[in-house]
């Protein structure tokens, strides 16, 4: 019985990208097929070079984060630092060059 399961979720995922997602998030946009659209994506930036570059160091201070969190599980530190990472990744990600 166990072994319709993988099936059963892969067609109602299917169901849930085709009815419930947004088109581009369905099409594969980065093709050779498809280069002159490509800088009309919604989310193109995302997959540029210099995006994942600050994603990258967005994805660090989250881990040094959450190790000092961890070596302080108290609410009165671990919140400031949450709220505080979350405007840096935020500013980092958004608002630079």
């Amino acid at each position: 019985m166990l072994w319709i399961l993988p099936t059963f979720v892969q067609f109602y995922m299917n169901l849930v990208n085709q009815y419930l997602l947004a088109e581009h998030f369905c099409v594969d946009f980065i093709n050779d097929t498809n280069v002159d659209k490509t800088s009309e994506h919604p989310h193109y930036h995302r997959f540029t070079r210099r995006y994942q570059r600050k994603s990258s160091i967005v994805k660090n201070y989250w881990i040094g984060e959450a190790c000092i969190v961890l070596l302080f599980p108290l609410l009165h530190v671990a919140l400031p630092l949450v709220l505080l990472t979350k405007c840096i990744s935020s500013t980092i990600l958004d608002e630079t060059e």
